[in-house]
């Protein structure tokens, strides 16, 4: 992180949005059987249950086969056959949230007070940008 106070304000934003105000490090509402993320090989879903086993879990939440194991990989690890201590250790929580921001290059979105295109670096689109306004 930059350590700019915008930046700060910016990243703490994210993480409440991300973890239901601090309250969840697992995504909610996912149906093991039945779920959007199950087969998208774009995430790396490859296996029967990938869908479940890699949703979203961390602080800005780290969600799909790939994800998990490029996570993992630069954090030294193993989150593809524990992915459940993204959610269990808030420190690695944290240090995940941290590594996803500076390689997705949020420091210089924050710094710009872009936080529609922050929005669509974490998550794709703008699901909760209102939330994300507010915090």
């Amino acid at each position: 992180m930059s350590g700019s106070r915008l930046s700060i304000c910016h990243f703490l934003a994210q993480l409440c949005k991300g973890s239901k105000g601090f309250s969840s490090l697992t995504e909610q509402g996912i149906d093991p059987n039945h779920n959007a993320y199950e087969g998208n090989k774009q995430l790396g879903k490859t296996k029967r249950g990938d869908g479940y086993i890699s949703r979203g879990r961390g602080f800005i939440p780290i969600t799909g086969r790939y994800n998990y194991d490029k996570t993992g990989e630069d954090l030294y690890k193993d989150l593809i056959h524990h992915p459940e201590i993204l959610a269990s250790d808030i420190l690695l929580a944290l240090d995940s949230a941290g590594l996803f921001w500076t390689q997705h290059g949020l420091n210089r979105l924050a710094d710009k007070d872009d936080i529609v295109a922050m929005t669509h670096r974490i998550n794709g689109g703008e699901h909760g940008l209102p939330d994300r306004r507010l915090f």
